[in-house]
């Protein structure tokens, strides 16, 4: 990195701390504590990561025989909460400075950290063990304000320096909700990536300047910038609506440094997916051919404590057009007799004939007990049946959604499930009661977070139409239309109508029929509910 661009980051660093100290405030100790140190074994690979007491992170990375920052002036890593617009920092980006509570190093494996900002308790737990490429990062974030909190963000994020240089590419893999930075040097691809657990809302990879600006900001704009010469940073936000008094909001990601083998193809994996003892997870690897022209790709895996691992999808063997991408599926199964924590490692490999590429996935086995709630909002109209549901981690769940009498269901969302949005209909109904057809079952998605299942519904509209025939006369009534010899109007289901007729000079009524049925010579029709179509036929005769 040139001279200019140092000195640039260093003066943008210094005004930031000097913009940050006016909110100090002698009570707090933002002395780095001498016991908040991951890692740190010289070995090919390893990482030492560092949790100042600002809530900053420094991570260093051993290769070829020296320390070596992954972050940008070692820590310009952390985090942003930010409630009903008011921004809390706790390290690296803008906002009022959360107050340092503790930062302990509970063992060889685990950090917790605790601060508080704006009525929010937020405890973080770092956990790193030697030997491994990633790292991971869980935030809880407890209400202890006394009130409700709306509109609440969190960020997490850096200025990278991965491999001894800011430069690289941003990338965004969907399937895994991981965002990163990556460049190629030599024969492998150096590979930085953050992938969430917990669905964010919104991330960017691109300048880091413009990262920091939009965290800063208070929303992030998923944009990537994929140049391998940006002076790279990324960030992830999530978003949650409410947080009641007491309520916890917990928050999961894994961050990881990979060297990973390329030739027409890169293989990316998910960076760690926790499953069940005796359970089965799907891993979804993305197979990308970088090349101009197509690939014809073998795949393989390995799995280094031989558990059951197998491609559920594609064929092993596959095609893969220039440019393009292939999602992978491997789905993994967890012994029975492991212990809980036990982590083991499935690699996929991708072979274009010349080289073989490939990236591994962590997969952690958890007990049962690892449980996460959905509950449901149901709109006027209708119900969700079970009003909540306990379902294990990277499970899925149903719920049925049924409309009451009138009602039909409008839209399904949440949860990862597929959206529904009910059609325009072009025909209504003639029965009084909805169909047992107008229920629905909805399938969420696989279950990582607590997350809520939302339905609305709409009353249902039918048609009053009115024909004059053998004469003409005046047809009033609220929400009714007339051209010509037809007149008619849109009611919603349990609608009260009122017609009055009123013949022209010479004409009388002679009968009138609703819907075939003869009701005689009246001057005023009352539909007490409109409950179906009716179809109103009005007969006149002369005088």
């Amino acid at each position: 990195m040139n001279r200019k661009v140092i000195i640039s980051k260093t003066f943008a660093v210094i005004v930031f701390l000097l913009s940050v100290s006016v909110f100090l405030f002698s009570g707090i100790n933002s002395a780095q504590a001498s016991d908040t140190i991951l890692g740190g074994i010289p070995y090919e690979g390893n990482l030492k990561i560092t949790v100042l007491d600002d809530g900053s992170i420094g991570i260093d990375r051993f290769i070829s025989e020296q320390w070596q920052n992954q972050i940008f002036a070692w820590d310009n890593k952390g985090s942003r909460l930010q409630i009903n617009e008011t921004g809390y920092s706790l390290g690296y980006f803008y906002g009022l400075p959360a107050v340092f509570v503790s930062n302990t190093k509970l063992s060889d494996n685990q950090i917790t950290a605790v601060w508080t900002a704006g009525g929010m308790r937020i405890t973080l737990d770092l956990t790193y063990q030697n030997g491994a490429a990633f790292m991971g990062l869980r935030w809880a974030l407890t209400n202890e304000s006394g009130n409700t909190m709306s509109d609440i963000r969190f960020f997490h994020g850096e200025d990278t320096f991965y491999f001894g240089d800011d430069h690289g590419a941003g990338y965004w893999d969907d399937p895994n909700t991981t965002i990163g930075v990556q460049k190629h040097v030599g024969g492998e691809l150096k590979r930085m990536s953050l992938q969430a657990v917990n669905t964010p809302y919104a991330y960017d990879s691109m300048n880091y300047y413009s990262v920091l600006t939009d965290v800063n900001a208070g929303a992030l704009t998923k944009t990537i910038d994929a140049n391998e010469s940006t002076d790279n940073g990324y960030a992830l936000e999530w978003r949650k609506d409410i947080m009641q008094n007491g309520e916890t909001w917990t928050i999961t990601a894994y961050e990881k440094f990979a060297d990973v083998s390329v030739g027409t193809v890169s293989v990316t994996a998910p960076i760690l997916t926790e499953c069940n003892i005796g359970g089965i997870c799907d891993l979804t690897y993305t197979v990308i051919n970088i090349s101009s022209s197509a690939a014809n790709v073998d795949l393989s895996l390995i799995s280094n404590d031989r558990w059951l691992a197998v491609i559920i999808s594609p064929a092993a063997s596959i095609i893969i057009p220039a440019g393009g991408s292939q999602a992978v599926i491997v789905r993994v199964t967890v012994p029975n007799n492991v212990s809980e924590g036990t982590i083991s490692h499935i690699t996929l490999n991708a072979n274009d004939g010349t080289v073989t590429a490939g990236d591994t996935a962590a997969v952690k086995a958890v007990t049962g007990g690892f449980t996460l709630t959905v509950s449901t909002s149901a709109g006027p109209g209708g119900s969700i049946s079970p009003e909540s549901a306990t379902v294990d981690y990277g499970n899925t769940t149903q719920f049925a959604i049924a409309p009451i009498d009138g009602y039909h269901i409008q839209s399904i969302s949440g949860c990862g499930g597929e959206p529904y949005t009910a059609a325009v209909k072009k025909k209504k109904k003639k029965k009084k009661k909805l169909s047992a057809a107008s229920e629905m079952t909805y399938t969420t998605g696989h279950i990582k977070e607590n997350c809520t299942v939302t339905a609305s519904f709409a009353k249902e509209t039918f048609t009053a139409t009115i024909h004059k025939t053998g004469g003409s006369g005046t047809i009033t009534g609220s929400g009714i239309s007339c051209e010509g010899n037809a007149c008619g109007g849109s009611f919603e289901y349990g609608t009260k109508l009122v017609l009055k007729i009123k013949p022209d000079a010479g004409y009388k009524i002679k009968d009138i029929k609703i819907n075939g049925k003869s009701i005689g010579a009246v001057t005023i029709i009352t539909l007490k509910q409109i409950l179906s179509n009716y179809d109103i036929v009005i007969i006149f005769e002369p005088v």
